[in-house]
């Protein structure tokens, strides 16, 4: 059941389903934003209803907005 999978999921990689395939969208969103992309733009073609939504979530995994992070690494390149 997905029930059984998410407990199962959970119990692996200490982690919830939820928390991992949000992780997985601003490890994705990485490489778009050093290239330049906007936030607004990937936040909605990753699948975010809102860039605001986005941005809490990028900072939340990342301690930065996507913004300052893709500013940040800009100045390593």
């Amino acid at each position: 059941s997905s029930r059984s999978l998410a407990r199962r999921w959970q119990a692996e990689t200490n982690m919830t389903l939820t928390r991992w395939r949000q992780r997985l969208r601003v490890l994705l969103a990485l490489p778009r934003l050093l290239a330049g992309e906007s936030v607004t733009t990937v936040a909605l073609s990753l699948g975010y209803d809102t860039p605001s939504a986005f941005i809490a979530v990028f900072k939340r995994e990342m301690g930065v907005t996507p913004a300052r992070y893709a500013e940040g690494n800009a100045s390593q390149r």
